[in-house]
């Protein structure tokens, strides 16, 4: 749907090089709506991209203002998709340098005394949180949030980019936008994205119990109290943009008191389900520190910069031994024999595979410069 001005199109790329950002939605609705907001399709304008070797994703590819993108298809939700599509996706398009997991999520109603969420806003992560990601105890359950333990945080240009966007001018600048694009996917009557009133955006106390799972509220006749909303005050509300922490997990949050306790522990304002955006993000991740030497990674406490190749998270366990047969077959596969190896460790949990990897990590650091630096 083309909506912006011809001349800030970019020309059609000769390679699959040329795309910068990635796309990637977990359901079909999601990606219809994506692909409607596309100024230009460019499977339509010539031969589809092909694929590298062994990637088993599948694309769409445009323009979206003067941005050239391509669109991943996860074949159905879950982490484990997610981190299939994400980690494949690179293969093919080498040069990404941003990727956005969109799609819906779970809001938290009510941020704070003075911010609500409502039907048909948008939540811009400012970071990811395994919030089901530790220890479960016999009375509580322990997250781990440590920094070997966490997603990280975007970068620092990403982040710049966030706070720019929060301030009063953009954010005016971006609701019109996001208004201005609501309109081109209400155009697209099979996309169903009209709001559906506020009789219809009903918002239940956090410990009403629902009748029957996966019943409509029509269908199960709820009858539950309703939390009132200043925002319904004024008619209806039109669509606003919140920026803050997203929680992420392999579950489905369906339980109101809960999903309000850890919003409360995390201060994040949405979950998102099934693990897509954390698995999406380690996957990435990984592959942009392991091939951009640039990348830093600081250390706040102690004002220190590391460069990302070359930084181990954990320690060197100076008590561990054995596994030399292990290990100088991995040595030999990774850095003497002229094929390029992809290795995996493969075993029982507490066989040492973390032990074994994180040694040959320390001795590649230690004794393999060129490998860790280039």
């Amino acid at each position: 749907m083309a909506t912006r001005a011809t001349e800030f199109r970019p020309p059609r790329p000769t390679t699959r090089n040329s795309f910068e950002i990635a796309i990637i939605c977990a359901l079909t609705l999601e990606a219809d709506a994506v692909n409607a907001l596309f100024d230009v399709h460019w499977d339509d304008k010539g031969p589809p991209f092909d694929k590298a070797p062994g990637d088993p994703n599948a694309y769409s590819t445009g323009a979206i203002g003067r941005h050239n993108v391509v669109l991943a298809h996860m074949p159905g939700m879950g982490k484990s998709n997610a981190a299939i599509v994400a980690s494949k996706c690179h293969m093919s398009f080498p040069n990404i340098k941003l990727a956005l997991v969109v799609g819906i999520c779970g809001a938290v109603p009510f941020v704070d005394s003075n911010t609500e969420i409502v039907l048909g806003d948008v939540v811009m992560s400012t970071g990811v949180i395994q919030y089901d990601f530790g220890r479960r105890l016999p009375e509580h359950f322990v997250p781990k949030n440590t920094l070997q333990d966490s997603l990280g945080r975007p970068s620092t240009e990403i982040r710049a980019l966030l706070e720019k966007l929060g301030g009063i001018r953009d954010r005016k600048i971006l609701g019109s936008e996001l208004v201005r694009h609501l309109g081109d996917l209400q155009g697209v009557s099979e996309l169903k994205a009209t709001y559906p009133g506020i009789a219809h955006d009903r918002l239940f106390s956090s410990t009403y119990r629902h009748i029957r799972d996966g019943k409509t509220c029509e269908e199960c006749e709820c009858s539950g109290e309703l939390v009132s909303r200043c925002r319904f005050d004024q008619g209806i509300p039109q669509p606003i943009v919140h920026f803050g922490l997203i929680a992420s997990g392999d579950t489905v949050m369906k339980f109101g008191e809960e999903r309000d306790t850890i919003a409360r522990q995390l201060g994040v304002i949405g979950f998102e389900m099934e693990s897509a955006a954390a698995a999406c993000m380690k996957a990435f991740m990984s592959y942009w520190i392991s091939s951009s030497p640039a990348v830093g990674v600081i250390n706040e406490s102690d004002g220190t910069s590391r460069c990302g190749v070359n930084y181990i998270p954990f320690p060197k366990n100076r008590a561990f031994v054995g596994r030399t047969d292990i290990i100088d077959t991995l040595k030999r596969m990774l850095f003497t024999e002229p094929i390029n190896h992809q290795v995996a460790l493969v075993g029982l949990g507490g066989m040492g595979k973390t032990q074994i990897a994180l040694h040959l990590a320390h001795w590649t650091q230690e004794t393999m410069y060129d490998s860790t630096s280039a």
